[in-house]
């Protein structure tokens, strides 16, 4: 009697740990598939500023993605990178895609350098 209730007791056990790992899996799997939208989506959106060839400097904007995608936002910063003397017409951009999984903010950033409108 006392060996089944052990054997019992393991098994319940057992099977707690199995279903919280499978939780775990899933979990994992979800946050991975957003992540990997979150990057063609970013890709999309460098590649517009690559064949754009150029930007101002100082330019600060932010939009909400079109639907399927309009839990995610799309930022856009620049600033000068070079010196006066030396490559004066160069730019930072940086490019931030930002989404809510729950309550959790997740970011996604490249940057990338273009050269001056002017």
């Amino acid at each position: 009697m006392l060996e089944a209730l052990i054997a019992v007791s393991i098994l319940a056990i057992s099977l707690v740990i199995i279903i919280r790992s499978h939780m775990v899996a899933l979990q994992a799997q979800v946050f991975a598939k957003d992540y990997a939208l979150a990057t063609l989506l970013l890709e999309r959106e460098l590649t517009e500023v690559i064949e754009t060839g150029y930007f101002a400097s100082d330019i600060s904007k932010e939009k909400k993605l079109d639907k399927p995608y309009e839990r995610f936002t799309f930022s856009l910063h620049t600033a000068p990178a070079g010196r006066e003397e030396v490559l004066d017409k160069l730019n930072e951009v940086e490019l931030t895609l930002a989404w809510k999984q729950g309550t959790k903010l997740h970011k996604l950033s490249v940057v990338t350098f273009v050269f001056d409108k002017e």
